[in-house]
């Protein structure tokens, strides 16, 4: 098997659709593996911030403001973030699931002209600060296995393998990055491989009949 890596920090569906289309066609790949993270949906990338812009720098630098008022806007803004994405997936007719999957469709389309497959790997949900946390993103999984069936696409989803594991706070960076770690990139790759070689075998004994 040979892969190219062709992802590049902080890409954007678009970015992804565009390397492909001007690049990543011309290695005539057999599959094209997507990852794709809750918030990559969010293409208008709303973001509600703390509602204390306005306050006295001085004042929120006091260690007092921070435990106090400065957690309380923190958590108010990070719950209506958490809100607005996870609205994204519970909404078919939401203007942002529309743009983002219409997006997924040509690029499964510019896949398609050179006779190749497209794979979406999700990335699972963590709250950095509370990684273990019960999961409550549910809807994004529902909503991308759904699409996947209804657009014969390959959805590879760790779920059950994330939900099993102990500790997640390994899984990522540190409370202020949720990037994944080492741990998830593994445990990302162990679903991968379960996963489609189920679906590569049920392509052949379809293929054969």
């Amino acid at each position: 098997v040979e892969v190219i890596n062709a992802g590049s920090p902080g890409f954007s569906l678009p970015e992804m659709y565009t390397r492909f289309a001007q690049e990543g066609k011309y290695y005539s790949p057999d599959l094209v593996v997507v990852g794709i993270n809750d918030d990559e949906a969010n293409f208008s990338n709303t973001y509600i911030a703390p509602q204390d812009t306005h306050f006295n720098p001085f004042i929120k630098s006091l260690r007092i403001y921070q435990i106090t008022l400065g957690n309380y806007f923190k958590y108010k803004a990070e719950k209506t973030n958490h809100d607005y994405v996870l609205k994204i997936y519970t909404d078919k007719n939401s203007k942002e699931w529309q743009n983002f999957s219409s997006q997924l469709l040509t690029l499964k389309q510019e896949t398609e002209k050179i006779n190749s497959n497209l794979a979406i790997v999700l990335f699972p949900h963590i709250h950095p600060n509370r990684p273990n946390d019960p999961y409550d993103y549910y809807p994004f999984n529902k909503m991308f296995k759904q699409f996947g069936k209804d657009n014969d696409i390959f959805i590879i989803d760790p779920l059950e393998d994330f939900l099993k594991y102990p500790n997640k706070q390994d899984l990522i960076i540190n409370p202020l990055d949720p990037h994944p770690t080492a741990k998830m990139n593994k445990l990302i790759a162990n679903t991968f491989l379960k996963q489609f070689n189920l679906l590569v075998k049920i392509y052949l004994e379809i293929s054969i009949k």
